[in-house]
C-alpha cells in the first residue's frame, strides 16, 4: 500500500483495489486540482468546438486566463464527495458520479438562467439531452468516467507533486495563484453580470457599473464568451 501525506495526515492508496482515503483535505492540493482542472476544461472544450465547428472558439469561463471553473468545481466535487461512496463498487461509483454530473450541470445552467438571464450551452438537439437541454445523458457519463479518473489518478498525482515541492514554495505559489484566480472571479462575475444588464436595457447605476462598461463593453464580451446566449423576456 502506498501512501501520501496531507498536511500531516494520511491519504491511502491501496495498490490491490485502488481505495483512496483523504482523512484530511489540504486547501492547496484541492486548490491546485481545481485549478489544474480549469486549465483541462478549458482544452477539452476547444478541441470539442474545433471538432464540431471547424475553428477555434473562446471557451475560456473567465476573463482572464484560458480556464473554465465549472470543471475545476467538477473535479472538487470529485474529491469531496469521495466519502459517500468509498466503500462501494467501481460502478456503483461511476454512477453516482454520472448522476452527480448530470445534476450539477442542469442546477449550473438554471442557476445562470435565472441570475443572469442567459446561458451557455444547450443539448436540446441531442438525442440524449436532459432537462430542457441543460444536460445530456452521454455527457454525463464523460462526468462520471472523468470523476474516476480524478479521484483514483489525478487528485493523488497532485498531491504528490505538491507534497515534494518545499513547503515554503507550495505555499507561496498557492497564495499568488489564488490571489490572481479570485481577483479573475470577482471581475469575470462583475461584468458579465454587467453585460446581462446592458442586455436587458438597464443603465449604469454606480461609478464602478460606468467603469465595467467601459472596460468590459458588449463586442469584448460577446468575443470573450461567444456561447452566451441571452433569453427572451
Amino acid at each position: 500500500m502506498r501512501t501520501l501525506k496531507l498536511n500531516g495526515k494520511i491519504s491511502r492508496i491501496s495498490s490491490s483495489n485502488h481505495e483512496v482515503r483523504t482523512d484530511k483535505l489540504a486547501f492547496g492540493n484541492l486548490f491546485w486540482l481545481f485549478l489544474v482542472f480549469c486549465l483541462v476544461g478549458y482544452i477539452f472544450e476547444t478541441l470539442i468546438a474545433f471538432l464540431e465547428f471547424g475553428s477555434f472558439q473562446s471557451k475560456a469561463g473567465l476573463i482572464y486566463g484560458p480556464f473554465s471553473q465549472i470543471y475545476g468545481i467538477g473535479a472538487l466535487l470529485s474529491v469531496l464527495l469521495y466519502r459517500l461512496v468509498r466503500n462501494s463498487t467501481h460502478l456503483a461509483q461511476f454512477l453516482f458520479y454520472s448522476t452527480t454530473g448530470l445534476i450539477f450541470e442542469f442546477s449550473a445552467g438554471i442557476l445562470q438562467e435565472n441570475i443572469l438571464g442567459s446561458y451557455s450551452w444547450d443539448y436540446s438537439s441531442h438525442i440524449l439531452s436532459f432537462g430542457t437541454g441543460r444536460t445530456d445523458i452521454l455527457y454525463s457519463l464523460v462526468w462520471g468516467l472523468s470523476a474516476m479518473l480524478v479521484v483514483y489518478k489525478v487528485y493523488p498525482t497532485v498531491c504528490r507533486i505538491y507534497d515534494s515541492v518545499g513547503r515554503r514554495t507550495s505555499s507561496l505559489a498557492t497564495l499568488v495563484f489564488c490571489a490572481l484566480l479570485s481577483a479573475d472571479v470577482l471581475i469575470t462575475s462583475l461584468a458579465v453580470a454587467r453585460y446581462s444588464e446592458r442586455h436587458y436595457g438597464d443603465p449604469p447605476s454606480t461609478s464602478i457599473e460606468a467603469y465595467l462598461d467601459l472596460q468590459y463593453p458588449d463586442d469584448f464580451m460577446e468575443r470573450t464568451f461567444p456561447t452566451m446566449l441571452f433569453l427572451e423576456k
